[in-house]
């Protein structure tokens, strides 16, 4: 029987929440006629997304502030180049420009700006997977900001903590911090912070597996964003939302989704906003097996997010591209785009994403049978995992290390670090990947010979799959939950339990896993003596499994054809 070991790989997709609100804020000084022109022509490069041009205008403003000794004009101008180098993605040369304002903010007495500084220099230490160092300088700048009575700043680095437990995954903690920041967000009338914090809740209870919630906050976002007129954030939410159905196996609805914020994101110029909705579809048309459709998208995305000069999301989507070549068995050309995105990842800082590829390298090595190669990967991605606070990162990766093991025939070897995921998924509440570990333990168990432990397992992983919307999981579980009853010898219920997961494979689009199916249910009606279903259910499994390339499910159709031949013309 085919039991799909459910594995996870890090997909480095662009979900397009803001995270760092008004990161830039506008210092009240007075200058010479001349320098406020360039400010204002600053000012309106950045809102426009032209950072390359931003740089230029404030460098020139820059200089002139150094020629006058304006000391509050220097530090604007470090703050503002700091601010584009790192939507560049270039997180030294910003943190460098920010480590230069913040004396200047210090000696002249602008409690503000440096806490508008401190609050960025956090924001660069989160970008380059530090996040302790992070919330060190976030928590330097939550009191010189409540001290001010700046409630806006006070709203913005509550966000931002909040984020940097998201990331740490720690949704328990990040949760905290967005619901400090909400009410503030509405107190000051600052409906694009309070519909963006909302739109970072939704991300948290999407994570989690709670997506029903996450549709929540999202619908409560969406018109605070039409009245602010903000079209940008509009999209972004409309992104969001679609990123939720995606994860729910609701492909259509989640295109349906990134179809209404594409336009909006080019219509406001948005270009990175509109490559991580173009980087969104292709992952939905790679979850339904379309990979060609797929790379169209991403292809699509690349040359944007060059052209923004974004290297982490060039990064990202050279990921994904990966990802697509890895799932159609084109495992060269896999490596060769993960060996692209590894070193702009180690370039920019970024440590969570360095980690997420060398997960991939390590499944692409599994793949292609050198069980030994993938380990190693995987023991590289578990330190930097540990060293981030990534417990998400460091589940999957520990659930992978059991998979190859698992994959080698060390069954005990593959419990034992499945089981270390197991307490890490409940840690961080994340209850689609408790499923997905659930299914993998009650997987060894099957192997080892524990049939009613494996079923233990499956039955409380399947109530989680349906409860977090997970289709795909729910399908694979049901088909090895009917795995076990066909080996216990009780094939009439592994049919019923193969018979509800196909057409859940069949609506998702999971074509290797419908082929599995179709493959285990021929098997039953062959063994239960029905040769001609079972003809009709090989024919089929042989058809798919060549249409999505998969030589081993061919294999075993081919094989069960011949046994069907050869019973058939038994004299």
């Amino acid at each position: 029987m085919m039991k799909p070991f459910i594995s996870s790989l890090i997909i480095a997709s662009l979900y397009f929440t803001p995270a760092t609100i008004v990161p830039l804020e506008q210092l009240q000084i007075a200058q010479s006629q001349k320098i406020e022109e360039l400010l204002q022509q600053a000012q309106q490069q950045i809102e426009q997304g032209k950072p390359l041009e931003a740089i230029e205008t404030l460098q020139v403003i820059l200089t002139r502030a150094k020629q006058q000794q304006d000391r509050y004009t220097e530090a604007f101008a470090l703050v503002g180049l700091g601010f584009n180098y790192n939507n560049l993605g270039e997180l030294e040369k910003a943190l460098a420009y920010y480590n230069e304002a913040l004396p200047i903010m210090q000696e002249i007495g602008e409690s503000r700006g440096e806490a508008t500084t401190l609050n960025n220099i956090g924001g660069v230490y989160n970008s380059m997977g530090q996040p302790l160092i992070a919330l060190q300088y976030y928590s330097q700048a939550l009191p010189l900001r409540r001290e001010a009575g700046d409630r806006e700043g006070e709203a913005t680095t509550l966000n931002n903590m909040g984020r940097v437990y998201d990331n740490m995954g720690k949704p328990r903690e990040a949760l905290a911090y967005f619901k400090q920041s909400l009410p503030i967000m509405r107190e000051t009338g600052d409906l694009t912070g309070e519909a963006t914090t909302l739109n970072n809740i939704g991300g948290v209870y999407d994570s989690i597996g709670q997506p029903q919630i996450a549709l929540e906050y999202y619908r409560q976002a969406l018109p605070l964003i039409r009245q602010t007129g903000n079209r940008s954030v509009e999209g972004t939410t409309l992104n969001n939302m679609g990123g939720v159905y995606s994860n729910i196996g609701q492909p259509q609805k989640a295109l349906a989704y990134y179809n209404q914020a594409l336009p909006i994101l080019r219509e406001t110029g948005d270009r990175r906003g509109e490559a991580a909705t173009l980087n969104n579809i292709g992952e939905v048309y790679t979850n339904i097996g379309q990979p060609q459709k797929a790379l169209e998208f991403y292809s699509q995305a690349l040359p944007l997010i060059r052209q923004t000069g974004d290297r982490r999301g060039e990064a990202a989507t050279l990921n994904n591209i990966g990802e697509v070549y890895t799932n159609i068995a084109e495992f060269q050309k896999a490596l060769l785009y993960y060996s692209q995105a590894m070193p702009i990842m180690q370039e920019t800082g970024d440590r969570r994403g360095e980690a997420a590829t060398l997960n991939n390298l390590g499944l692409v090595y599994d793949s292609i049978g050198q069980p030994q190669k993938a380990l190693q990967y995987y023991c590289q991605a578990l330190p930097i995992m540990q060293e981030t606070g990534d417990l998400s990162g460091e589940a999957t990766t520990l659930n992978n290390i059991g998979r190859v093991y698992h994959s080698i025939g060390q069954f005990y070897k593959a419990l034992e670090y499945v089981s270390q995921a197991l307490p890490l998924r409940r840690e961080t509440g994340d209850r689609r990947g408790e499923a997905t570990n659930l299914n993998n333990i009650g997987l060894v168990y099957d192997q080892i010979g524990q049939p009613e432990k494996a079923l233990q397992y499956y039955h409380q992983a399947l109530p989680l799959m349906q409860e977090t919307g997970n289709r795909r999981g729910e399908a694979t579980t049901l088909n090895n939950i009917g795995a076990v009853y066909d080996n216990i010898g009780q094939p009439e219920k592994a049919l019923q339990y193969y018979q509800q997961a196909l057409p859940i494979m069949q609506e998702t689009g999971d074509r290797r896993g419908e082929a599995t199916t179709l493959n285990n249910m021929a098997f039953i009606y062959l063994k239960t003596g029905q040769p001609e279903k079972a003809l009709q259910y090989y024919q089929q499994a042989l058809a798919l499994s060549r249409q999505i390339g998969d030589n081993s499910l061919e294999a075993k159709a081919l094989k069960g054809l011949e046994e069907i031949n050869r019973r058939t013309n038994q004299p």
